[in-house]
């Protein structure tokens, strides 16, 4: 299906069940401070509404593909619309796509069974709510590169296989980047700026590993703007946790860590040091936290 540019405002719900649809706009997404977009753009007029949703009723592995399209919310109330749903699709990818102003930009939807090997590369969010919720414990996606600027929260995972690289996140309000109440996930190479809270991790009990044995990974923190913010906070029973190699700037708390399981090697890990014993004492003991010598104990030989 091919979207010339224009604007075409739209009042009721567009669904889409058949396999293997591809929608390519033309002119190119709009950039997230664009309040006259370029190329095809659909807005949404009803309170509520999704604008368009791809359903299959049941698991359908030949997915949509969805290119150079802007969606908006325009509803009287503002920030009320689903923009664009996958539901029940594998195997289906979002690409230079951008969704504004809206309730959700972008929902996945596995309901019971499935909606994953999702692709969302260059994704632009400017003020959506929530920019891309994973609403069910499965539909897993990979996120590369765009821009999110959420009121909320950028990224919603509630399960595994969500994959989020190289995405800039600007936290308008204090918002959040990435809530993660899913297992396994990796949020890498990422930059946020502005946060009220970079990455939150949380066990929430929804399934039995919820909000363990994610990864965090090479990201930037920059609480530029002064205000009280977190790099990362891990609530208590998200065991497991891996961040590596993180950096934080102006950040207020670079990590809030209120479980005794995660393994952390980056900034503030301390300074590279000799350790020694007084003259004629002997080493005793060393003490060694997630394989890294942390002290020793000395005594008479």
């Amino acid at each position: 299906m091919y979207c010339p540019p224009g604007r075409y405002d739209i009042s009721g719900q567009i669904t889409v069940s058949a396999p293997a649809v591809r929608l390519v706009g033309d002119g190119g997404p709009s950039y997230n401070e664009d309040d006259h977009p370029s190329g095809c753009s659909l807005w949404a007029h009803t309170d509520g509404m999704t604008l368009l949703k791809f359903d299959a009723g049941t698991l359908q592995h030949r997915g949509p593909i969805v290119e150079y399209v802007n969606f908006r919310d325009a509803t009287p109330s503002g920030h009320t619309a689903t923009l664009l749903e996958i539901r029940l699709f594998n195997r289906w990818t979002v690409r230079n796509v951008s969704v504004n102003y809206g309730n959700i930009g972008l929902q996945v939807d596995g309901a019971t069974d499935d909606a994953s090997w999702g692709y969302v590369p260059q994704l632009v969010c400017k003020a959506s709510n929530v920019c891309i919720d994973q609403a069910a414990t499965e539909g897993g996606f990979l996120v590369e590169g765009g821009n999110l600027e959420p009121l909320q929260v950028g990224v919603r995972a509630r399960g595994p296989q969500v994959r989020v690289m190289g995405v800039k996140f600007d936290c308008p309000g204090g918002s959040t980047g990435v809530y993660i109440t899913g297992d396994s996930d990796v949020v890498m190479g990422s930059l946020f700026e502005q946060c009220g809270m970079g990455v939150k991790i949380q066990n929430d009990g929804h399934y039995p590993v919820s909000g363990k044995f994610n990864h965090i990974i090479g990201n930037h923190f920059r609480g530029w703007d002064g205000g009280p913010n977190k790099g990362v906070e891990i609530d208590a029973n998200s065991d497991k946790t891996q961040l590596m190699g993180n950096t934080y700037e102006a950040v207020t708390t670079h990590v809030d860590d209120r479980t005794q399981t995660t393994n952390r090697y980056e900034q503030d890990m301390g300074t590279t040091a000799t350790l020694s014993c007084p003259q004629g004492q002997a080493v005793k003991s060393i003490t060694v936290q997630q394989g890294i010598v942390m002290g020793v104990s000395c005594g008479a030989p």
